[in-house]
């Protein structure tokens, strides 16, 4: 559904309109698909599961709906984070820039969602073993976890701002090749933010959820107001608002996220920071890499970009495999691949 959803907004602001209320009826549509489909997926493979509510234990509904709702504001306060400016820039620049603004922030938004795939299987190891009380497992997985989910982003994060120039020249015209330093703004820096996603499932597993949910309120009105006074102390446009939610989200995942983690495990506070250092490095290598490369090397078609991106990517595997991993964390990367393929 993020594919269809990512398609639909580029689909509908390119061909159909600049119009920002399009993309509220792409995420509707596309949430109304991804409903269908796990609807469909629920029918086929568990036809036995019904929902009844005379099979509700109402002490446990009361104490999951309190933890939802704490999850909830969460949620709401990163929606809120992440989407607000959008509407700034529809009221401060107008539609035009807005478009140009959703373009850039699709890829963002793409890498986000490439690594709650990654969370999504390690999450429910986290929850096993806290679930056994092995606190020392939990925060194992935790740090493995939060190295490899580094690692892994660090190269689609590495190619993708190393190649914003031209993607964007070959993607949408060699006219919007000038967003490239927008790119960077918005993707570089989650090479550090998207490293500790791993952490939110501490926090659900331990049930600590009312603290982040507050946080994250906070965040997203701060990024409000932040993003407004940039606008309007600062004379570098549509910049100013990329620049205000990369200073609140790494203030939200990078500073706040891990210290928390630490906090109610009860382990040192700055624990988790030195394992996002091998992915920030790996992406930064890539970037500038790629950067260099392009001095040399006019990249101007969909061939020439996808094939220099596969090198990169498979050269950086092989990097990572012999130099950024350990004999432990080589060990469990085998054991997971092993358990998925055992599922099959």
């Amino acid at each position: 559904t993020k594919l269809l959803q990512f398609s639909l907004i580029v689909f509908l602001l390119l061909y159909i309109s600049l119009d920002l209320s399009l993309i509220g009826y792409a995420y509707i549509f596309t949430t109304l698909v991804g409903l269908l489909i796990s609807i469909y997926i629920w029918k086929k493979l568990a036809p036995e599961l019904s929902i009844n509510y005379h099979f509700f234990n109402k002490e446990k509904l009361k104490e999951m709906t309190a933890t939802g709702s704490w999850i909830m504001i969460n949620q709401l306060g990163a929606m809120f984070f992440l989407y607000i400016d959008l509407i700034l820039i529809n009221i401060y620049f107008g539609a035009s820039q807005t478009g140009e603004y959703s373009t850039v922030l699709q890829w963002s938004t793409v890498l986000r969602s490439l690594a709650s795939v990654f969370v999504g299987v390690l999450g429910p190891m986290i929850m096993i073993s806290y679930a056994k009380n092995q606190i020392d497992k939990v925060i194992k997985i935790s740090t493995l976890s939060v190295k490899m989910m580094g690692l892994l982003m660090a190269i689609p994060i590495g190619i993708i701002a190393g190649l914003a120039g031209s993607l964007l020249s070959v993607w949408i015209g060699e006219s919007f090749a000038n967003l490239a330093p927008l790119m960077w703004l918005m993707i570089l820096p989650l090479t550090i933010n998207l490293a500790i996603l791993p952490l939110f499932n501490v926090q659900v597993a331990l049930n600590r959820v009312k603290v982040p949910g507050l946080f994250s309120l906070f965040i997203g009105i701060g990024n409000l107001l932040l993003s407004i006074l940039f606008i309007k102390s600062l004379d570098i446009g549509i910049y100013s608002i990329a620049l205000a939610s990369a200073i609140m989200l790494i203030i939200k995942n990078f500073i706040f996220t891990p210290l928390y983690a630490s906090h109610i495990l009860g382990i040192e506070k700055i624990f988790f920071y030195k394992y996002t250092v091998p992915g920030f490095l790996i992406s930064f290598i890539i970037f500038m890499l790629l950067l260099w490369i392009q001095t040399m090397l006019k990249l101007d078609s969909w061939f020439e970009l996808i094939v220099t991106s596969v090198i990169i990517g498979l050269l950086s595997l092989v990097f990572i495999w012999l130099f950024a991993l350990n004999k432990e964390e080589k060990t469990w990367i085998k054991e997971i691949v092993k358990k998925k393929k055992g599922k099959k």
